[in-house]
């Protein structure tokens, strides 16, 4: 991970919420609290994402690694969820 980034998300799941909220599930290097910021999702062989993250408002315990955080931002989530487990999203 670059110096010049808050954290990195290796992402395992996608979901939407029915408010329209897009929660990405994973484990993050970096941050021990991901607050609101500009992030990148890169998605393998195309052109990156830009979004704003809300933050990790939403908890998933200390069962295991996995974080999840979440963004308002419009998303084609069926697209990015062919996807997963290989996106990552980059925080600045």
């Amino acid at each position: 991970m670059s110096t010049l980034f808050s954290f990195e998300m290796q992402v395992n799941d996608i979901f939407q919420l029915s408010v329209g909220r897009t929660v990405f599930v994973g484990e993050i290097i970096g941050s021990n609290y991901v607050k609101k910021c500009e992030c990148v999702i890169k998605v393998p062989g195309e052109n990156d994402i830009a979004v704003t993250i809300d933050g990790e408002d939403i908890l998933c315990g200390k069962k295991n690694d996995l974080r999840a955080i979440s963004t308002r931002d419009k998303l084609d989530i069926e697209r990015l969820k062919k996807f997963a487990g290989s996106l990552r999203i980059i925080g600045k």
